[in-house]
């Protein structure tokens, strides 16, 4: 009896050791820890204050010496609007960083107490956060580049619409169908401080981890269509504030860089009569003719190759017409639907909360309450025409990749972790951001989520059990014999 219960004894050590490593901790904020200094004493109250709404410029040159009692793994700098080229020296090595363009920034460090960070261009910097070793916080955003190849493009024109009038788009096949999903957009919002931000919080709230690309073009308020105006009043004068030729060119660009099977694309009415988005579908609507063609825009085709889009969609089509149902429930956000995480995504968007959009997304709208897609009857995010097919029809007319093969390499692979989406833990700590959805852990950021952990807890609870239930029938057995 003694060597049973020193067997079950020892077991049961075993398998609770198994369940706390398997449940890393989460990485420390220790920005509050340390001290930083500037190259002429410049301050860094601004951004190390835990806002991404304020921000302090530093010109070319200007060094940050970072000193920590605790080990530094890992450096989370936000941009203000551009990033600059800039250095980090710790444990003796030196690296640049800065190239790829990401305004929110993620380096890990070699667990280090020092380390020195270099300007070698003029930079505003929003925020510095200083980590130590463990699982980052899901505010973090560790950025991949774009896809080198992407299964669908979605051609936005602003900040949010991506979001609203494509709601559902992201979630649904980035992450629900571990497709590779890239996000473009026709404007930059570079003349707000916030906006930048927003676009990516957004982004990185509904499951995408690979950076957008973002044009130069402006967001030029006259392109808004004005009460009593038609459609091509309205195009007409967008087209004389963007450039046709040079829009045009940013979209085949774009399709042959990304070589897309699918495209989805605005309204050409511009959905709410926006000037913007009239310019991107017909700027598309041309690009699609064109981007097979050698003879247009040589440039990119000698970089890129030519390529013919198999599958256009636009949004609110009257040809081909297809209805998406964003009102499923997915497996990959616990239940949500794609409706509900873009939900999500328009919540980092604070800034354009004043505006009718909010009521007429998730508000109610014309004496409408809307509580799933469905319910939104103006500007339907649902409803989407097939305007253009190498394929054929659609048939099912359920989904954007009816007779569409995928690239062979990007075949998604089934047997990926599921993401959570739970809020972001309530903090004193006046270090960390405030956003207030803690964003969608994807398959790759390659940690498991707190469902798998509960399951196998609950899996070490119930053989431990069985054990004991063995064990007490074996003693009594022994004593009746």
């Amino acid at each position: 009896m003694k060597r049973i219960c020193l067997s079950l004894a020892v077991l049961m050590a075993v398998l609770c050791l198994i369940v706390s490593n398997s449940e890393e901790a989460e990485s420390k904020n220790l920005t509050s820890m340390c001290d930083i200094k500037v190259s002429g004493g410049q301050s860094v109250d601004v951004i190390i204050d835990g806002s991404q709404y304020g921000s302090e410029w530093y010109q070319s040159g200007t060094e940050f010496e970072i000193e920590c009692e605790e080990e530094i793994a890992g450096i989370y700098i936000i941009w203000d609007k551009k990033t600059p080229i800039w250095t980090l020296a710790s444990g003796g090595n030196t690296n640049t960083y800065g190239e790829k363009g990401f305004l929110h920034e993620f380096i890990e460090v070699e667990n280090a107490k020092k380390l020195k960070i270099t300007l070698s261009e003029s930079a505003r910097i929003c925020e510095i956060y200083v980590f130590g070793e463990g699982v980052l916080p899901g505010w973090v955003q560790v950025w991949n580049e774009p896809h080198e190849k992407a299964d669908l493009l979605l051609m936005s024109t602003h900040a949010d619409d991506e979001h609203l009038f494509f709601a559902g788009v992201l979630p649904y096949y980035a992450v629900e169908r571990g497709l590779k999903v890239q996000v473009v957009y026709m404007t930059n919002h570079n003349d707000t401080q916030s906006r930048p931000h927003e676009l990516l919080n957004g982004l990185w709230a509904v499951g995408i981890r690979h950076y957008p690309v973002i044009s130069d073009f402006p967001d030029l308020a006259g392109s808004l269509g004005q009460k009593g105006e038609d459609v091509e009043t309205i195009l007409n004068r967008a087209l004389t504030l963007y450039d046709e030729e040079e829009v045009t060119r940013y979209q085949v660009e774009n399709i042959r860089r990304f070589k897309p099977k699918v495209i989805v694309g605005h309204d050409i009415n511009g959905e709410y009569g926006h000037g913007a988005h009239m310019v991107n579908a017909y700027t598309l609507m041309k690009a699609l003719e064109l981007s097979n063609d050698p003879e247009y825009h040589k440039e990119s085709y000698e970089k890129y190759g030519l390529w013919d889009v198999p599958k256009t969609y636009l949004h609110l089509w009257e040809e081909n017409k297809i209805v998406m149902d964003w009102d499923v429930p997915l497996s990959k956000f616990g239940g949500l639907t794609a409706y509900e995480v873009s939900k999500l995504g328009y919540n980092e968007h604070k800034s354009q909360h004043w505006t009718w959009f909010t009521k007429w997304f998730m508000g109610v709208y014309n004496g409408k309450e809307r509580n799933k897609a469905s319910d939104i009857a103006e500007y339907s995010p649902c409803e989407y025409g097939l305007y253009r097919s190498t394929v054929g029809d659609d048939v099912l007319k359920n989904d954007f990749f009816e007779n569409v093969e995928l690239h062979a390499e990007d075949t998604p692979v089934p047997t990926t972790p599921e993401p959570t989406i739970t809020p972001t833990p309530e903090v004193t700590n006046t270090n960390t951001p405030d956003n207030t959805v803690e964003p969608t852990r994807t398959p790759e950021d390659g940690k498991n989520d707190d469902a798998g952990e509960m399951i196998l807890f609950g899996a070490v609870i119930l053989v431990v059990l069985a054990l004991l239930v063995i064990t007490f029938w074996i003693s009594l057995k022994r004593k009746y014999k």
